[in-house]
């Protein structure tokens, strides 16, 4: 696999690398949700549930499966100050096919097969050069691995992460309990699902000098060809 496309994989399953996100400092203004209420901040502290890591569980195989278009902004806010990085989203999504557009970049998992396409940069071009491969795994094979992995981080005496119900119904939060460097999920991460088309709406991720955060809106549940780009 050459590595435009390892990079577009890498996009593809960040949460919302996942899945893609940030607009909150932990002492400044607070994030909101799917809803438009505010959230609590600074990041609490959570009592691992179990059901309620059960039930992360089952909306996140419900998100990676369900039929949707959503739309919606992703932040980040770096602890050390200065102008936030923030960009649109775009997801269209009818499995097997899922394209995400975030910050210029687009990624279209199509089954077994990826397109990765970088920024524009100064050109007139909606994208900029673009990458064809193989995953690997079918769509429904790459689920099933997002599935075990997202099991092994909240549920089992081997957990790394404790589980919450968040404030809003839909919304859970996770906070990091064993050293795991590199985990997309961050030090303690909030996600919010819509309960009417099984999206992420919305997403907070405290990292280690950042956090980022992606509120998105769902625009449709239809989905057709021409959601999709051509090409």
């Amino acid at each position: 696999m050459n590595r435009m496309v390892g990079i577009g994989l890498a996009l593809l399953t960040g949460f919302a690398a996942a899945l893609f996100i940030g607009r909150i400092v932990i002492d400044g203004p607070q994030p909101v949700v799917s809803d438009g209420r505010p959230v609590d901040n600074p990041f609490p502290a959570v009592d691992h549930d179990p059901d309620a890591a059960s039930d992360l569980i089952d909306a996140w195989a419900r998100w990676r499966t369900s039929t949707f278009v959503v739309d919606g902004t992703w932040t980040r806010t770096l602890d050390s100050g200065g102008p936030p990085l923030t960009g649109p989203v775009h997801v269209v999504q009818k499995p097997p096919r899922r394209l995400v557009e975030r910050l210029g970049a687009r990624v279209e998992l199509l089954d077994d097969r990826v397109a990765s396409c970088d920024p524009a940069g100064e050109t007139d071009q909606p994208t900029g050069p673009c990458a064809v491969g193989s995953t690997g795994m079918t769509y429904q094979q790459r689920v099933e691995s997002e599935l075990a992995l997202v099991s092994g981080y909240v549920s089992g005496e081997t957990r790394i992460y404790d589980v919450a119900r968040g404030l809003i119904s839909g919304c859970y939060r996770a906070e990091l309990t064993a050293a795991a460097l590199g985990s997309p999920w961050g030090r303690w991460s909030e996600f919010c699902f819509d309960p009417a088309s099984g999206a992420l709406v919305s997403s907070r991720v405290r990292r280690r000098s950042a956090v980022d955060v992606e509120i998105d809106k769902v625009t449709s549940t239809v989905v057709t060809d021409s959601d999709f780009p051509a090409g």
